[in-house]
């Protein structure tokens, strides 16, 4: 069965539109958390409950502090700005 076949199924069912809350137990996958600071640093990681690798620190005057545990660094390289970007 191909994509056009389930595709066609979906639409005459009326579910095409149908959207619902991921279930962790069932995707087993954690949500992706993406946090930006008004510094311009992106962080992007898994968002586990149980045995998180990235925390977050609240620090004095409502700042706030990244720690992140890694067993490698798997890339660490300049990207370049995004044009009509000014930082």
């Amino acid at each position: 069965m191909g994509w056009p076949v389930t595709r066609k199924r979906t639409k005459s069912s009326k579910s095409q539109e149908l959207t619902f809350k991921p279930d962790r137990k069932i995707l087993r996958q954690p949500y992706m958390r993406k946090i930006i600071t008004v510094e311009g640093v992106t962080i992007t990681f898994p968002d586990k409950t149980d045995n998180p690798n990235v925390r977050v620190v609240d620090l004095e005057d409502g700042r706030k502090q990244f720690v992140v545990e890694t067993d490698r660094v798997m890339e660490d390289s300049i990207v370049a700005p995004k044009a009509g970007v000014i930082s």
